[in-house]
C-alpha cells in the first residue's frame, strides 16, 4: 500500500482485485486503487517474500520457493566514453548516427532487480520449513514463457525434494508426513 506505506495483505474481497493490485509493477503496470482510495502495487516493492503474513495464515512446517536473484551481478560502465550532450543532440537529430552508450540494465531490468535484491540469503528459514530455490533460465519480465518456467521450476523443485528424502531431510518429512515414507 503505497498510501500508507505499509504492506496490505488481501484476507477478504473480490479475488481479482488482489490480483490485480499483485499484478501492478512500478512503471510496467498502472497501480490498483482501493474503494477507499489507497494505492496498491506488487507486494514485491516492500517485501518479495512475506514470511510473517504467511506465518500468521499456517503455522510451519512450511515450503518457501524463491525465485529470488542467482547471486551478484557486476555493470562495468566508463563515464567517460559516455558522449556529451551535443554529440547525444546530434545523434538524436541525424537518423545515421548512432551515440555509443554503455550496455546497462533497462528500466524494466532496474525495477526487477528492485522488487528480487533479498535473495534466500536473508531469508529467515525456520528449523521446520524448507526452502527451495529453483535456478531458472527465465527472466522475471519474460511473461511469454511462463509454461516453460512453470515446468522448469517444477522439475527442479521435484529434483531437489527427491535429493532432501535420499538425505532423509527431518523438515521435509515432518511436512509430508505419510505421504514420503
Amino acid at each position: 500500500n503505497l498510501s500508507s506505506r505499509q504492506p496490505h495483505v488481501h484476507r477478504r474481497g473480490k479475488l481479482w482485485q488482489a490480483v490485480r493490485a499483485s499484478g501492478s509493477l512500478p512503471g510496467v503496470l498502472p497501480p490498483f486503487f482501493t474503494a477507499d482510495g489507497d494505492m496498491l502495487v506488487d507486494g514485491a516493492i516492500m517485501n518479495n517474500l512475506p514470511l510473517e503474513q504467511m506465518r500468521e495464515l499456517k503455522t510451519g512446517p512450511n515450503v518457501i520457493v524463491s525465485f529470488g536473484s542467482n547471486g551478484p551481478q557486476k555493470y562495468h560502465v566508463d563515464y567517460d566514453r559516455i558522449p556529451g550532450r551535443s554529440e547525444l543532440a546530434v545523434a538524436l537529430l541525424n537518423p545515421f548516427g548512432r551515440a555509443r552508450l554503455p550496455q546497462v540494465p533497462s528500466m524494466l531490468q532496474v525495477i526487477a532487480a528492485s522488487m528480487l535484491a533479498h535473495g534466500p540469503q536473508d531469508i529467515a528459514v525456520g528449523d521446520e520449513d524448507v526452502l527451495v530455490c529453483p535456478q531458472v533460465s527465465s527472466t522475471f519480465m519474460d511473461w511469454s514463457r511462463h509454461s516453460e518456467l512453470f515446468s522448469d521450476a517444477h522439475g527442479r523443485t521435484a529434483q531437489w525434494i527427491e535429493e532432501r528424502l535420499r538425505q532423509n531431510d527431518s523438515g521435509l518429512r515432518a511436512m509430508l508426513g505419510n505421504a514420503h515414507t
